[in-house]
């Protein structure tokens, strides 16, 4: 039996979110967010058939745009959070749930609306006071959409981009023009300059208390 095309099946484009019980910080140290990167990776190649189109991890929450089946998205985050949880509790000396319930998935109605909603995340640092410029924030897919920093294995940039325009270096124009235009519209735009996500990741020997 052929597989049906994506389009007939439930799912389709989300934006999901997951949060941290009481605003509990998600990640103390660089390495709680590149374990969290190497889960995305691992999901994505050995586990669940589905597309990550732009992420950004956050203090105490992550997004994600995705292209999923239901199934398979439910499937991938239980994978991901379910797994970091395990490892955080472990490494950090914790007990109990990590993650406030289930994830969130809101659907992205189209693919006109998906430039949208891959902006939507990629200013998300911005306008928490984390970053000057969304391309400051290392912990987000932006940079690897712009051509500034190499794509993870698990992010499918192609997809953003061949929606705008069949020349990659237009379309990355584009979609940076697009963010520049939310970027002015945000009051003092960022208040802590620089690369490094202090407050998602303080230092690389940062250590959490019980």
């Amino acid at each position: 039996m052929s597989r049906r095309p994506r389009r007939e099946l439930a799912g389709g484009l989300a934006h999901v979110t997951a949060r941290t019980v009481r605003r509990f910080p998600l990640f103390l140290g660089e390495r709680d967010a590149l374990a969290y990167l190497g889960l995305l990776d691992h999901v994505t190649r050995e586990v669940a058939d589905w597309e990550v189109l732009a992420y950004c991890l956050m203090p105490n929450h992550v997004h994600l745009v995705v292209d999923a089946e239901i199934e398979q998205l439910s499937v991938a985050m239980q994978r991901v959070n379910g797994v970091y949880a395990q490892r955080f509790n472990r490494v950090h000396g914790f007990r109990g749930h990590l993650f406030q319930g289930r994830y969130h998935a809101k659907p992205i109605a189209d693919e006109a609306h998906l430039p949208g909603s891959i902006r939507y995340v990629a200013m998300n640092p911005v306008r928490a006071g984390l970053c000057v410029r969304p391309e400051n924030w290392r912990w987000s897919s932006y940079r690897a959409t712009l051509g500034l920093a190499p794509a993870p294995p698990f992010l499918n940039v192609d997809r953003l981009l061949s929606s705008l325009s069949a020349d990659i270096g237009v379309a990355r124009r584009m979609f940076r023009d697009f963010v520049e235009q939310e970027l002015a519209r945000v009051p003092e735009a960022g208040t802590v300059p620089g690369t490094v996500p202090t407050r998602a990741v303080p230092t690389r020997t940062a250590t959490a208390t019980a």
